[in-house]
Formats: structure tokens, sequence, C-alpha cells
């Protein structure tokens, strides 16, 4: 039988019915309502763990350097350990940062949402801000 603690239960409650709550306070950016629209919005990236990356504090990991034909073999052993690490993070960064931006792509009007032409959710809000704000 499988068991959860109440507290875990009672978290995961408390963040789905926040969630659902949350979202249902962002209205669609019409061009017209950025302040409606700009707060709920970031509370709800913030409350999924998105608002990192859209505040660009969180930025995309650098990939290492690459190595030259004369690099020895324990210079390759570490470059090899730092791609995997970087290959880690960029995944786990591209993840995040289409999950933000698509979250950002809902909430536009159609008119607003196909005159975006930003890639990362962080140029996304970055161009919202300075056309609407």
């Amino acid at each position: 039988m499988l068991t959860i603690s109440p507290l875990r239960f009672f978290t995961a409650l408390f963040r789905i019915s926040s969630t659902t709550s949350i979202v249902s306070l962002v209205p669609l950016l019409d061009g017209t309502n950025y302040y409606q629209w700009a707060i709920p919005i970031k509370v709800y990236l913030q409350v999924q763990e998105l608002w990192s990356i859209v505040g660009e504090n969180e930025t995309a990991p650098k990939r290492p350097a690459a190595l030259d034909d004369t690099a020895k073999d324990e210079q390759k052993a570490i470059y090899n350990t730092d791609m995997a690490e970087y290959r880690t993070k960029h995944e786990t960064w591209t993840l995040k940062d289409k999950k933000a931006h698509g979250t950002i792509l809902l909430y536009l009007s159609a008119t607003i949402w196909a005159m975006q032409k930003a890639i990362t959710a962080g140029n996304l809000w970055s161009e919202l801000d300075e056309e609407f704000n």
C-alpha cells in the first residue's frame, strides 16, 4: 500500500488549489491592461518556479571551450566531465525556459501573440514590458 505523509498531501493540495486560483486571476494581455496582466502572470510564474528564467536571473549555461588537437588525456577527461554537466544544466534550463515562454504566450491576445518574435521567455517579457509598460 502506498502511503503519503499528511504534510506532503496538504502541500500538494495547497499547490494545486493555489495554482488554479492564481491562473484564474491572469487576464489575457490585450495591450491596454499591462499592469493588470503583469503582476498576476509574474506571481503565477513564481509559483511555478519559472520566474528566475523570465527575470533573467538564471541564464543559459555557458558551453565549455572546445579543446584543440594538442589536449592531453587529463584535459580531455575534464572536458568530457564539463560537457556532461553542461548538457544536463542546458537541458534543465531549456525545459524551464520553454515552460515559461509557453505560459506567457498563453496569456497574450491573438493580436499580440502574432507580433512576438522573442525566442526566450526573458526576451519575450522584456519586449512586452518595453512595448506596453
